[in-house]
């Protein structure tokens, strides 16, 4: 009897086995150990930064939080952001005591639209004593927070230049984009603040985790101190409102194991977006998901988009795939969509609507095999006939 195949699984093939071993036996199973401080490394190695320019959490969503934080998102400020994420990306403005303002994302990437945003932002806000200023409702807007979508960086280089323009700091959702490159380079140096999630269901996974990045020390060693309850030194003295948000050495064991080996997880998810893509070629209906001139995706996870003007439901391909134990179900529903986040301030968000549900994910786990890959293409062929 055939198993279900899943959209993406773990998968434990290095020296975690051993990392943890090593934490049982040393008694390092909370969020002090040396293993720790070897997976910041390692993550600070693959996204091109020094040592000592990383520092790990207990989840993406919580760097993401602290990174607003320390970029210096304040109560009431505005972060513009991407319509098209996670719920996790405005959960964290949330958490910031900040307001998203959701821009729509742009065709040849599903990132951030750099154009409607440069012109949004012309149009909305003004530049008062060093601060950009939303002139309707008078609030700061203090970050830009674009999302590597399913793996694939914005046009970065853009970015960076309207965060000059605009005075605003530029703050990445990398979660699930480590091992991507901009224009073939590390992307660990081209945000002020890049963070990670190392969750179940992303390529390098810690179980559960995420990491903030950045080329600035200081920044680093204010969000590791936030982090940590902002404790002074040994005694129960804190100078500010902290969390406790640190990774424990326990998932950096896991986390560790998993990066050594990033070079071929990268490779494997590209293998399988490519073979997904070039058996798709001549299926009339759907078109393979983009990647830019500029970027090269971690390949976090494949699939298609399925036209606008196909005749098939993307209802009927998700209960033919599930009828036949592949488990899809609809990706991504756009934040504007979402109860929390249905009066938030907005662009124009026309393709972000019209292509969410059109963006069908199929299974990309690493060590999926080659026969299962296979039924997956037949079931899909089979479905445009």
């Amino acid at each position: 009897m055939r198993e279900w195949i899943e959209i993406s699984t773990p998968h434990l093939f290095g020296r975690e086995r051993e990392y943890l071993i090593n934490c049982i036996e040393t008694n390092y199973i909370s969020s002090i150990g040396p293993l720790i401080s070897k997976f910041e490394d390692k993550i600070s190695q693959n996204v091109g930064l020094d040592s000592g320019c990383t520092t790990t959490t207990s989840s993406g969503t919580t760097a993401l939080h602290l990174a607003l934080i320390v970029a210096g998102v304040k109560d009431g400020d505005i972060v513009l952001t991407s319509d098209y994420t996670f719920i996790a990306t405005a959960n964290a403005i949330s958490h910031a005591r900040a307001l998203p303002w959701l821009i729509d994302i742009e065709e040849c990437s599903l990132t951030i639209d750099c154009n409607l945003l440069r012109e949004t932002l012309i149009k909305e806000t003004k530049i008062v004593n060093g601060n950009c200023i939303h002139m309707k409702t008078s609030r700061r807007v203090s970050a830009i927070l674009p999302v590597y979508t399913l793996g694939h960086p914005p046009n970065l280089e853009i970015l960076n230049q309207i965060s000059k323009e605009f005075k605003i700091p530029l703050v990445s959702d990398a979660a699930a984009a480590i091992g991507s490159k901009y224009k073939s380079e590390d992307i660990g140096d081209y945000s002020l603040i890049t963070c990670f999630s190392f969750n179940g269901n992303k390529s390098i996974t810690s179980g559960g985790g995420g990491a903030i990045c950045s080329k600035n020390k200081d920044l680093i060693n204010k969000a590791k101190h936030i982090a940590s309850t902002a404790k002074i030194g040994s005694s129960y003295n804190h100078d500010m409102i902290g969390y406790n948000y640190r990774m424990t050495n326990v998932q950096a064991a896991i986390g560790l194991g998993q990066i050594e080996n990033i070079k071929t997880i990268i490779q494997k998810k590209r293998e399988i977006s490519e073979l997904y893509d070039s058996s798709f070629n001549d299926v009339c209906g759907i078109k393979k998901i983009p990647e830019c001139s500029w970027g090269l995706s971690s390949k976090w996870l494949s699939g298609f988009i399925l036209n606008e003007d196909s005749d098939i439901e993307p209802e009927f391909i998700i209960r033919e795939l599930n009828k036949n134990k592949i488990r899809v179900k609809e990706f991504w529903k756009p934040i504007h969509l979402q109860t929390p986040y249905i009066d938030s301030l907005q662009s124009n968000l026309s393709f972000s609507t019209k292509i969410w549900k059109r963006i069908i994910i199929l299974p990309s786990y690493i060590n999926i095999n080659n026969d299962d890959q296979k039924y997956v293409i037949e079931i899909i062929k089979k479905i445009f006939k």
